[in-house]
């Protein structure tokens, strides 16, 4: 006895999100089968079967071991408990719920072609079954082809559609209202504020190429190749960017400093290593491989990647406060305990999801929620991280003397009256040819933070 089966969630009309002109909802099955050898004859019977999920859940009897058999074998047919030995056992009360083909072959090759419409939202199996213990040697080939009523996309997914564009959209705003903010204060603008401009466009293209490649597969059916390896290609690099990003931000680009420096080169090189890990770990996910082993690695490979990524980060952004703390710039400080506050948020949250989701699973209670799997999948995620960037957005906004401010050391306020130094750390003072004149060595004149009137004595 042999059995292959494959579950699929369908909508009716009524319930389908979107109907598209000449919708419906079917099933269909373009079988055929072949000796093992090529040139042998077939003999015996192949039973191919669509139903609803009641059904499928009464097919067969249940032996003396609580094992659930689906066809009728010979210990069965002595037990009167099935009719027709070597077939399938379907309850009589599951008539017309289902769709059965039953193919006699006698020949070199054999085709099976079934459809079936679902009368209601659910989810169906499509089955074939040998139960012929007699039968030849063969080989089952061909495709299977579900067609909803908005399209080709798998029901749990559909949702990613409209979900993608509304975030496309929602990025090409933001990219515009940065893109002016950074050409009104042109003259302001630092690296951290072009990096994210790239990662606004990285975005912006990454969801489009969804859309497209979403929309290609729900109009014909058809995965393109070049579509899915963009898709991914665009996927890995906005991942790899904002990671970037979230890194410079926590080092105090913008705040503290104007510019990485040396560790630029840091960057490029954690960046390009990023990449090629998430472009690996994003193709083998949509195209997974038998091999066991590399599966293990992998997994072990970007679970260390983004350790490592998330410790670089908690690790500067604390290193960060600790440095503003010691030069007493308490409006700088305040805002990288928002940064951090808003960082905690987000792990919290993203814990308490994969809790959530986790329990979901735990508890099969993902049968019951199958229509929100996009949901759950992706586009929560894609929220949790619009909303943490528009809050980076909102701080690290371009404005008036914002180069001035990275370089800007604030005087203490907190300091006792006889501390002669008011905030300025000694070094960052020397002195001039002229004597009882001082210059800042880290910020020309035209960038000061307030007018000082120098006077020789």
């Amino acid at each position: 006895m042999s059995l292959i089966y494959r579950g699929v969630y369908m909508f009716d009309k009524r319930d389908s999100p979107r109907v598209r002109k000449n919708g419906r909802s079917e099933i269909s099955l373009d079988i055929k089968v072949k000796p093992v050898n090529g040139t042998g004859q077939l003999l015996g019977t192949v039973e191919t079967l669509i139903t609803s999920e009641d059904v499928f859940k009464s097919i067969g009897y249940t032996d003396a071991n609580g094992k659930r058999i689906a066809c009728c074998n010979e210990d069965a047919y002595k037990r009167n408990q099935c009719k027709n030995q070597n077939r399938l056992i379907i309850p009589e009360s599951a008539m017309g719920n289902y769709t059965l083909d039953t193919t006699e072959l006698n020949g070199q090759e054999g085709t099976i072609n079934v459809k079936f419409s679902p009368k209601k939202t659910g989810i169906y199996y499509v089955l074939t079954a040998v139960c012929d213990y007699h039968i030849s040697p063969m080989v089952i080939e061909g495709k299977m082809v579900v067609e909803n009523p908005y399209g080709h996309l798998p029901a749990p997914e559909y949702g990613s559609l409209p979900f993608f564009s509304v975030m496309c959209i929602a990025y090409v705003v933001s990219l515009l209202v940065w893109g002016m903010l950074c050409y009104r204060y042109s003259k302001e603008i630092m690296s951290v504020q072009i990096i994210i401009i790239a990662v606004l466009v990285s975005f912006v293209i990454d969801y489009a190429v969804k859309v497209l490649y979403l929309s290609v597969f729900n109009n014909t059916g058809n995965n393109v190749f070049l579509l899915s390896l963009l898709s991914i290609f665009f996927d890995s690099a906005t991942r790899t960017l904002t990671r970037i990003l979230t890194l410079i931000v926590c080092m105090g680009l913008g705040v503290c400093r104007a510019a990485l420096g040396t560790e630029t080169c840091k960057f490029v090189c954690f960046g390009v290593c990023y990449f090629l890990v998430s472009f690996w770990d994003a193709f083998c996910t949509t195209y997974p491989a038998t091999n066991k082993t590399m599966e293990i690695i992998r997994l072990f490979v970007t679970s260390g990647l983004d350790a490592l990524a998330y410790f670089w980060i908690f690790q500067s952004l604390m290193d960060t406060m600790e440095e503003l703390a010691e030069k007493k710039q308490v409006a700088k400080l305040e805002i990288f305990s928002k940064l951090r506050t808003l960082l905690v948020v987000s792990v919290v949250l993203a814990t308490a999801t994969l809790i959530g989701f986790s329990y979901i699973v735990v508890y099969d209670y993902a049968r019951t929620v199958w229509k929100y799997q996009w949901l759950i999948n992706e586009a929560i995620w894609s929220i949790y991280y619009f909303l943490l960037f528009f809050c980076i957005m909102v701080m690290w906004k371009p404005s008036e003397n914002t180069a001035a401010y990275a370089y800007h050391l604030q005087v203490a306020t907190d300091a006792e009256a006889n501390d002669e130094e008011y905030g300025l750390p000694n070094e960052t003072l020397v002195a001039s040819e002229d004597e009882g004149a001082v210059v800042v060595n880290t910020i020309s004149n035209d960038m000061k933070p307030m007018n000082m009137t120098e006077t020789q004595m």
